[in-house]
């Protein structure tokens, strides 16, 4: 769907500001392209609401896709992060959409962030418009509607693989596994 690809588009730009290779230029660009992805959360929300996607209007999809490629630009050079890591089993053991995985997971990575890392997080929160990261979760919550279930069985097994990739030593605030479990539980909490 658009909003599961716009989710994964702004994934892609908040997580390369979150990793350890992130750089000026690198950063400006996420920055661009979180504006663009917040300013199309209206016509998101109204074609949720409608039931229809058609609701989006070729100017805001043109926007949308603009802030894709930018996003795209910046994993090219810094990679993903912690929320790659942890969206991928849910994507291939559960079949939740790359984008709906990484939004479903994505505002609660980023509440661990800001208790390590107030002035990164901030800064993302600030092209957003938010003051914190329980915002971004609800807003992430609104556009995602009903969750999937989760075992504790499957956030334990889904934990274990994650803390293995690359992707968590690519993350500025490096989880632990107890983060990640914690993360994947509130994620899912109803």
């Amino acid at each position: 769907t658009t909003i599961n690809t716009a989710i994964d588009a702004l994934s892609h730009a908040v997580e390369g500001m979150l990793s350890v290779k992130a750089s000026f230029v690198s950063n400006a660009l996420a920055l661009t392209s979180i504006r663009m992805i917040i300013n199309c959360v209206p016509d998101l929300l109204q074609a949720l609401q409608s039931g229809s996607e058609t609701v989006i209007s070729l100017k805001q999809r043109e926007q949308l896709l603009h802030a894709s490629f930018l996003a795209g630009i910046v994993i090219a050079q810094t990679g993903t992060t912690a929320v790659h890591a942890m969206g991928y089993s849910l994507t291939y053991f559960k079949e939740i959409d790359h984008g709906r995985a990484n939004g479903l997971l994505l505002g609660e990575y980023l509440k661990l962030v800001e208790k390590v890392q107030p002035d990164l997080s901030g800064t993302i929160l600030e092209g957003m418009n938010f003051s914190e990261a329980q915002q971004l979760k609800e807003l992430l919550d609104e556009l995602l509607g009903d969750k999937e279930e989760i075992s504790v069985e499957e956030i334990k097994q889904y934990s274990k693989r994650a803390i293995q990739t690359k992707n968590i030593a690519n993350s500025v605030v490096e989880p632990l596994e107890d983060d990640l479990r914690t993360i994947f539980t509130q994620s899912f909490a109803k």
